[in-house]
């Protein structure tokens, strides 16, 4: 998780990101003050200048992951508003947002990066783009790409719905694997696989209560930003 001492959280209303009712969302989202410290530490040793916010691009730099396209994408989600900078509520709600992601719901993810609403259809060479973008190859020079681009032709050559993509998901998971294994990155880094497996469980039952979630932005609404 870094260098650095545990720093335990205080909610301060006059930190932009860090005030009460801040601390009551990460509450309602099944936190616990010990995991909000975790939190709080990771999010002090990313912001070394002090400002109390930062970057998607520093969080991988931290983390020692690659930051791609394909991440940019991906970390839109920690910054709704589009300002290029993430507050602390931001942090900790972002990394709820991605790191409780089923196998599918990274799939939708996939998906939406082409059409945040969900409801539209996507055009063949469109989503071709995307993989390459995803798997950070080209069609030409991967066969294992290739293949998943012909299969993918072979059953919707022309346009593909978001139902449609996950279905195609579910029996060809290998287009996951670079979202899969770049939340595993990250799970292992701040509290690891097993916390968030638990969150991932808990989060299925959060989202059945409007009253407990209400607050959240939605993952799709946060995409519409793309």
């Amino acid at each position: 998780m870094g260098s650095g001492l545990s720093r335990k959280f205080y909610p301060i209303n006059s930190i932009d990101g860090q005030g009460l009712s801040a601390f009551q969302i990460f509450l309602s989202l099944g936190f616990n003050q010990y995991d909000i410290n975790i939190f709080h530490t990771a999010f002090k040793n990313i912001d070394t200048c002090e400002a109390d916010r930062i970057r998607a691009s520093d969080i991988f730099s931290h983390f020692r992951i690659e930051f791609g396209l394909f991440e940019k994408h991906i970390f839109s989600i920690f910054d709704p508003d589009g300002t290029g900078f993430i507050r602390f509520s931001e942090f900790v709600c972002g990394l709820w947002n991605f790191l409780t992601l089923s196998d599918i719901d990274l799939g939708i993810l996939i998906y939406l990066m082409n059409d945040p609403s969900g409801v539209l259809v996507v055009k063949y060479e469109t989503m071709i783009k995307t993989l390459e973008v995803v798997h950070k190859k080209k069609i030409g020079t991967s066969t294992s790409l290739q293949r998943m681009a012909d299969g993918l032709k072979e059953r919707f050559p022309f346009e593909i719905s978001l139902i449609n993509f996950i279905s195609w998901c579910r029996t060809t998971p290998a287009i996951l694997s670079p979202a899969i294994i770049l939340q595993l990155k990250l799970r292992r880094c701040i509290l690891g696989e097993r916390f968030w497996v638990h969150h991932t469980c808990l989060r299925s039952q959060l989202v059945k209560d409007d009253n407990k979630v209400k607050y959240i932005i939605q993952l799709r609404e946060k995409l519409k930003a793309i």
